[in-house]
């Protein structure tokens, strides 16, 4: 599961593919159940959990930090 989380990860941040075609693909709607569900393999707070390690850490590491201690 972490190098699928890994990969989509990857793409996300390193792909152009838009909001839309996230959506229409089904990959919104497939993560969302597999996340919250109590049927899926796995303790479904450990899932939660290691979906936002990766994407809550990636997303912060993107932001200049320079910037954000000169703004006022």
């Amino acid at each position: 599961m972490l190098s699928a989380l890994t990969e989509l990860r990857d793409i996300v941040l390193e792909s152009d593919i838009s909001p839309f075609e996230m959506n229409y693909s089904g990959l919104i709607k497939a993560l969302l159940n597999y996340l919250t569900t109590t049927d899926a393999p796995g303790n479904r707070y450990d899932r939660l959990r290691m979906f936002w390690k990766l994407f809550a850490e990636s997303t912060v590491s993107k932001i200049d930090l320079s910037a954000l201690l000169h703004f006022k």
